[in-house]
């Protein structure tokens, strides 16, 4: 903890400074979604429906987090969103200091219930919230809980553009036990069937989805998920870790949308190192191994694909195997971008390029000759 470190409640003339800290702290695309919450957060402290907590030391502020209230039905709920803390004080418990306050704050106004939506992929803010008492919150709670309104609360806390982002929960009500979330086989089905219907809704576009079309592309996008994410498990397992895979519901509608209008982004989800207390950052190595193994599976599955297509030459299966090239080979290029999605989330492309450029290039480099050739015989 940072000796002298003083947590409240924001003044009016101190938003530039919260806005610095941004600037100072977050990459663009973090930047550009933390000023768009911190707008909201204004407006919703000049209603009285929330507040932005800082953290100041001396003359500067060092951290902040955005608070928000809300009434759906008979439910009051506090939302807590854009988390941040200067550079220079990270690891010094900044974050944890101003959640206790946030915790405090809605529990002195009557909002028992609290939720945050965290990247997973977020090392420290995930074990913070964990260790705090915040257990993951599913889909099926959420529509069991707020019915129709889960919508409202996915627009409310911007979770329906934060692929890669979770829900938690802190309350007494809380039905979610920490154990459910590590037992998930429903989010392999989930992820499959989401992942074929944006084959079928990308083929109907040209008619060519007849029932016999569609039946072979359950079958190859399936595989086109399972195996990478086991790719991804069986690489942990020996380096001595435990993952599990995780559907995005958010992700799940964005990219069935998105392909009713010809467009195609796989967000159906991704897989996760269990161990509570696990840092992707000062585990590189085992991060950047683990992770390669998704876009080289997706790699060998686009040419085994290929070859396929050349005895099945027509009908429904070709079209499949097809499909099953081109999408494989552009989710390998599509995951080894060294980037971050919104939300934070960083592709399987820049975990490995924070652990070995060398690699990365030799997978980048892989894919590309793989698409350039396939296409070309």
């Amino acid at each position: 903890m940072l000796e002298n470190l003083v947590v409240r409640e924001m003044a009016p003339s101190e938003q530039g400074s919260v806005k610095s800290l941004f600037k100072r702290c977050l990459g663009p695309v973090d930047f550009i979604a933390f000023s768009i919450v911190f707008a909201d957060i204004v407006k919703s402290i000049e209603k009285q429906q929330g507040c932005c907590l800082i953290a100041v030391q001396g003359e500067a502020v060092v951290g902040t987090m955005s608070l928000r209230t809300f009434v759906y039905g008979q439910r009051k709920v506090g939302l807590i969103d854009a988390v941040a803390s200067d550079k220079v004080a990270r690891g010094k418990g900044v974050a944890k200091a101003i959640l206790a306050r946030a915790i405090d704050w809605f529990g002195q106004r009557g909002y028992q219930e609290v939720y945050a939506t965290v990247d997973r992929y977020n090392s420290p803010s995930w074990n913070m919230f964990v260790h705090a008492g915040f257990s993951p919150y599913g889909f099926p709670d959420q529509v069991k809980d707020f019915g129709g309104r889960f919508l409202k609360l996915w627009f409310d806390e911007g979770y329906i553009f934060g692929f890669g982002t979770f829900f938690l929960k802190k309350g007494s009500t809380a039905t979610v036990p920490r154990s459910r979330e590590l037992h998930g086989a429903w989010h392999y089905l989930a992820a499959c069937l989401g992942f074929a219907l944006l084959w079928i809704i990308t083929v109907s576009r040209n008619g060519s989805a007849t029932p016999d079309a569609c039946v072979a592309i359950v079958v190859v996008a399936s595989l086109s998920v399972m195996l990478p994410e086991l790719g991804h498990k069986a690489v942990a397992r020996a380096l001595g870790l435990q993952t599990c895979f995780k559907a995005w519901p958010s992700g799940f509608w964005f990219m069935l949308a998105l392909g009713l209008v010809g467009g195609l982004y796989p967000a159906y989800g991704s897989s996760y190192i269990k161990q509570l207390d696990y840092s992707y950052t000062t585990n590189r190595r085992e991060a950047g191994l683990v992770y390669v193994a998704g876009p080289v599976v997706n790699v060998l599955v686009a040419i085994a694909c290929r070859m396929l297509t050349i005895p099945v030459a027509t009908g429904a299966w070709h079209l499949a195997l097809a499909m099953g090239f081109s999408m494989n080979t552009w989710l390998a290029i599509f995951n080894i971008l060294p980037i971050k999605a919104a939300g934070g989330m960083p592709f399987d492309g820049y975990k490995v390029f924070n652990w070995s450029k060398v690699a990365w290039s030799v997978l980048a480099a892989g894919a590309v000759v793989v698409l350039i050739v396939g296409y070309m015989t």
